[in-house]
């Protein structure tokens, strides 16, 4: 029979990832109820749906105190999401290319849970496809079948999600992949495979560790200190006096930038950016497209005339304009 007390704790963590993941909390939410839903009355054991919901709504009422406090905005969402209306990013794409989305998402997802060269993450992955057919075809444990099964749940019910999912929104698959993983390689029949690939883990974590551990501090406009560096270069340029600050980032929101200047520039200079003086445009140019930030300056920055554009060691490009 069911566990009374660890199906409590499990329905306490499901109401717990509401806090940090609800993109995916809500679906594995689903995918677990109806997976004890099925499983209890297979096996005739009690399943308490009320006690399932209660145990949530005991997790879930700060999110929907917050929800009620701020005119029900996540209900609204889920309300225009259930409609089909066109919200959200990818919203309004067509039916064929989300599930082309979705399909290379979970792909992709079950590639970075081993490893990270992309060769041996596609041979990883085609073993590890290959183990779970196999475990499902052979009969055997079928705790290891509904381990595979999550996964494929889970996917179906993304189907009914018409915008496009993000990496974090499969996140909590991970876990589940590692353990099928384990099994696979406690495996008596798969012992030289097993070898092989504790191998080329170990061999993978080695080197991970060494460029980590030997990774250069500046780290470009990624890390901390590079970022620091352009704004020590913003305030020292100005020398003092007034400023306005435009931030450009490819992942659009400035937030860690506003947080710096507050944190660091207010500590160090003494103030802060405002609506007068000198404008400056600090550039995190992306990668892949590294001219990008011409169409910002183009459609948002309108204003003043260049004097003079420079790009710092770390990869940021600073332009200074006179209003």
């Amino acid at each position: 029979s069911f566990s009374k007390k660890s199906f409590v704790i499990m329905v306490s963590f499901l109401g717990l990832m509401f806090h940090f993941e609800t993109a995916f909390a809500a679906p594995f939410t689903l995918t677990i109820f109806i997976f004890c839903y099925f499983l209890a009355r297979k096996n005739k054991h009690s399943f308490s749906v009320l006690l399932f919901f209660v145990i949530l709504a005991i997790f879930l009422s700060p999110l929907l105190l917050f929800d009620f406090r701020h005119d029900h905005i996540t209900l609204k969402s889920i309300v225009s999401i259930l409609q089909g209306m066109d919200v959200g990013l990818g919203g309004g794409e067509p039916y064929g290319k989300i599930v082309r989305d979705h399909i290379i998402r979970f792909i992709l997802n079950l590639k970075a849970t081993f490893i990270a060269q992309d060769l041996v993450a596609n041979i990883f992955s085609f073993v590890f496809l290959f183990s779970a057919v196999y475990y499902m075809i052979a009969g055997l444990s079928k705790k290891i079948k509904l381990l595979v099964l999550i996964p494929l749940v889970l996917f179906t019910i993304y189907l009914f999600f018409p915008y496009q999912i993000w990496d974090w929104y499969v996140i909590g698959l991970f876990p589940i992949y590692l353990l099928l993983g384990g099994i696979f390689l406690t495996n008596r029949r798969w012992r030289l495979m097993s070898m092989i690939v504790v191998i080329v883990l170990l061999s993978n974590a080695y080197v991970k560790l060494d460029n980590l551990y030997r990774y250069p501090d500046h780290g470009g406009t990624a890390k901390l200190r590079g970022k620091l560096e352009a704004i020590d270069a913003v305030y020292k340029d100005a020398n003092g006096q007034p400023f306005s600050l435009e931030v450009f980032t490819p992942v659009v929101l400035t937030d860690a930038y506003d947080y710096l200047i507050w944190w660091y520039g207010l500590k160090k200079y003494s103030y802060t950016p405002e609506d007068r003086g000198m404008l400056y445009l600090l550039i995190e140019s992306d990668p892949s497209k590294p001219w990008s930030y011409n169409g910002w300056i183009e459609t948002e920055i309108k204003i003043g005339s260049t004097i003079d554009t420079y790009e710092l060691p770390s990869g940021f490009i600073i332009q200074k304009r006179k209003i």
